[in-house]
């Protein structure tokens, strides 16, 4: 039988508002006698939730996160984020992760799992630093009269 990590009873998340539906979210939170995170928790159950009592997009959940990945990207490669995509590509063209067949070695994939995510993120950072560089201009200091030199 396989072990799997517990998963947290709730979970943290920073949302950004704009102060009037923040305002509005919180009288209206008030009047249901609710906390503001409360009633934003339920505003987003309700929003992903089906009138049968099941989820949408449930059959995407597993609570161990290897397998929780795996199935966002058969199910939905184009949600996937550029460093789930980086890491993705990473597992399937590694035959110590996958099999030709994109079967995962789920074991191999967990051990590895924090490096994977980190090599991702350096991708990410490296891939944005190479963008930005095409919009660097080079400053080129002036005395008092001198002509100014063209941007490159």
């Amino acid at each position: 039988m396989k072990s799997r990590a517990k998963i947290a009873r709730s979970a943290v998340m920073s949302v950004r508002f704009e102060p009037k539906n923040k305002y509005l979210a919180d009288v209206a939170a008030r009047g249901k006698k609710q906390s503001l995170n409360r009633f934003v928790e339920l505003a987003v159950e309700a929003t992903i939730k089906l009138p049968n009592g099941k989820y949408r997009d449930e059959a995407v959940w597993d609570e161990d996160p290897v397998r929780r990945f795996q199935l966002l990207a058969e199910t939905y490669p184009e949600r996937l984020s550029f460093e789930e995509k980086f890491m993705w590509e990473t597992i399937l063209a590694d035959r110590t992760l996958s099999t030709r067949s994109g079967q995962l070695h789920a074991a191999e994939v967990a051990a590895r799992w924090n490096q994977l995510t980190q090599e991702a993120e350096e991708e990410k950072s490296r891939m944005m630093a190479e963008f930005l560089s095409q919009f660097k201009v080079r400053r080129i200091t002036h005395e008092p009269g001198s002509p100014r030199d063209e941007k490159e």
